[in-house]
């Protein structure tokens, strides 16, 4: 690079020289010049508004040093071109250098521009390739500037980590963590995994934080065959998280195993698994037009405690032994949400509903071996319908309802329950 430089200046020291000769020759002194200086000057600040680039997309000491080198090769342009002017002007100079070969000055001084040009062209190529393949692609622990306490590292591209991991990763945009079985483990507090938009994590094992997994506030973040144990929250979605997916994971022995809360909006869980989390397994607080297929709850406090949300949709989903008061409960306003297909066996009120929960709609649902079937309760909103359900061996009544003039019952079919199949009478065929 030094090489480069000496010849580059080399060359503008020459061109200037000589162009400034010529170009008085002509009888047009500043003609050339000031183009040559336009260029120089345009090379130094596209090579400067790619260093600008590169420090805020990398690191600022690789801006730095790649803009100066492509400054450098543009502004190479302009000893090449005042030497192209002026041997227009004078096909042989008989002026101040004096050589058996009068051309050979020129040509040595243009051939060191276009040299300049070609070689830092080539370094910035080069130093761009090697910075871009550096942060993609890597598992960043901070290199000589540490880190904040806590912080494993930062995955940028696709990262599959070789080894177990002590503290919070964060997953950038786009970019995808895949523990290949490996743990990551924290000391109670913080967040293991920190998804940003578009971000991917799988196939890990976190445990030992206060959340296991955060999608903060972000859009089309996925999970993907992790399990989080051993923590607060297993999975925290939150501030207006949208299109979001949780695919095939667990979540088991938190306090929550999947957390909604502050306007989460069209998220998706599937095929997912909640287990002994004894508060609940999957708490939904405000969230919006979100899709539920396919997961299950087993154990712990409730399975699917639902609070201040609407139009999301329930189908397939499994609670078994919930030892909160409720199975699955919809409270303070929920609305039109929909439960289609679902299983709840061996817990206390399969299906319950108070303090303003309306416009929801259960059909086809399989309330098994509980101690109720559904508990509408005197809190609740009207507009609820229940319809086709499967109602049978509940160890006292099957459907019971506080405000059954104010909602909708059709098809039910209840059998075996101890004490009644319903309360008030006609609400199963």
């Amino acid at each position: 690079m030094f090489l480069l430089l000496l010849l580059h200046f080399g060359a503008v020291r020459f061109a200037w020289t000589k162009m400034k000769e010529q170009s008085i020759a002509a009888g047009r002194p500043l003609a050339w010049p000031i183009v040559a200086v336009v260029l120089y000057l345009a090379g130094a600040l596209v090579g400067l508004f790619l260093g600008a680039l590169l420090a805020v997309e990398f690191d600022w000491s690789d801006g730095l040093v790649l803009g100066l080198s492509f400054a450098m090769g543009a502004m190479a342009t302009a000893p090449a071109y005042l030497l192209l002017r002026a041997r227009t002007v004078v096909r042989v100079d008989t002026g101040p250098i004096q050589s058996s070969n009068p051309a050979t000055p020129w040509y040595l001084a243009f051939g060191a521009s276009l040299l300049a040009i070609v070689g830092v062209g080539v370094v910035t190529v080069v130093g761009v390739v090697s910075i871009v393949e550096q942060n993609t692609n890597v598992f960043s622990t901070g290199g000589t500037e540490s880190l904040p306490e806590g912080v494993a590292g930062v995955v940028y591209g696709t990262v599959v980590l070789e080894d177990d991991v002590l503290g919070t990763v964060f997953v950038v945009e786009n970019a995808t963590l895949d523990c290949d079985g490996h743990v990551i483990t924290g000391t109670g507090s913080r967040v293991g995994v920190v998804l940003a938009d578009g971000a991917t994590v799988r196939n890990c094992n976190v445990n030992g934080f206060n959340s296991g997994v955060g999608f903060n506030g972000v859009s089309r973040a996925s999970a993907e065959n992790v399990t989080v144990s051993g923590s607060r929250i297993g999975f925290y979605l939150l501030g207006g998280a949208d299109e979001s997916t949780i695919v095939g994971s667990t979540a088991k022995d938190n306090e929550i195993g999947f957390l909604f809360e502050t306007g989460v909006t069209n998220a998706q869980l599937t095929g997912n698994e909640a287990v002994n989390n004894w508060r609940s397994g999957y708490m939904i607080d405000n969230a919006t037009d979100s899709e539920f297929s396919e997961n299950t709850a087993i154990g712990g406090g409730s399975g699917f405690w639902v609070i201040r949300s609407h139009r999301n949709t329930f189908v397939g989903n499994t609670v078994i032994g919930a030892n909160e008061w409720f199975s699955i409960g919809l409270f303070e306003s929920s609305s039109e949400n929909v439960f289609i297909g679902n299983e709840v066996t061996e817990g206390n009120v399969a299906i319950a509903l108070d303090v303003g929960a309306h416009s929801n709609h259960f059909e086809n649902n399989v309330l098994t071996s509980n101690t109720k079937g559904t508990h509408v309760m005197s809190g609740s909103g009207s507009g609820n319908s229940f319809v086709g359900n499967t109602v049978s061996r509940n160890s006292h009544v099957g459907l019971w309802d506080d405000r059954a003039n104010f909602n909708e019952y059709a098809d039910n079919i209840c059998s075996q329950n101890r004490d009644a199949a319903s309360v008030p009478d006609g609400l199963c065929d």
